[in-house]
């Protein structure tokens, strides 16, 4: 895991890439709950394109709005036919070159080494619960890494949230993120080892062939 240091540009770089990156989920997930409750079109597209302002090379939040777009074509020809409609199509026009002409399309792995890096500087200056809630993302955008799902583990078990830790923990193990070994040697579940579910999932996954 690196470590960050607001004092050098190139870190300070780092960390509000991935803030952006962060934020762009967020508003990304805004975007998918106002689809889901079947909003006005302009309450789906706005947050995507806010997204993208805040993260130019965010290529997941690109192609949503991009099939959003086209969905709003054949599903809401009238509204975007209005001035606001018009307004929206501007704006997704103006977020496409910024974005095609992004350096690299960052992945959510490299976008991840990042936000753990945030976690450990939480940790270090006393927020935990903080550490956590990046954790909680990291997982989300890579929820086959193995050391990710362990450090959210150990995230919430430093917060005493024991059981919310036993339950990622037999659900990284039961979907084979989190290899046998990991359990025995991985740091920060110390206050984990001493409960019977987990010497039950320990002995389970070491069992398995």
């Amino acid at each position: 895991m690196i470590a960050l240091d607001d004092a050098k540009p190139e870190d300070a770089l780092l960390r509000r890439r991935a803030e952006d990156a962060l934020a762009a989920r967020a508003l990304s997930l805004e975007s998918d709950w106002a689809m889901r409750q079947q909003q006005p079109p302009e309450r789906i597209l706005r947050p995507l394109i806010e997204a993208l302002r805040r993260d130019p090379g965010n290529l997941p939040a690109f192609e949503r709005m991009v099939r959003t777009q086209e969905s709003m074509k054949r599903n809401a020809v009238k509204f975007l036919n209005t001035p606001a409609g018009e307004a929206i199509l501007r704006e997704i026009a103006a977020c496409r070159v910024p974005t095609l002409a992004s350096r690299e399309w960052r992945s959510y792995e490299d976008i991840v080494v990042v936000i753990r890096a945030l976690a450990a500087d939480s940790v270090e200056k006393g927020r935990p619960e903080l550490a956590a809630d990046y954790l909680s993302e990291a997982c989300e955008l890579t929820p086959a890494a193995a050391e990710v799902r362990l450090d959210y583990v150990a995230a919430l078990s430093a917060l005493g949230e024991l059981d919310g830790a036993m339950s990622e923990l037999k659900a990284a193990v039961s979907g084979g993120v989190v290899p046998a070994a990991s359990l025995t040697g991985a740091p920060g579940l110390d206050a984990l080892r001493s409960r019977s579910d987990f010497s039950a999932l320990l002995q389970g996954a070491t069992s398995r062939p």
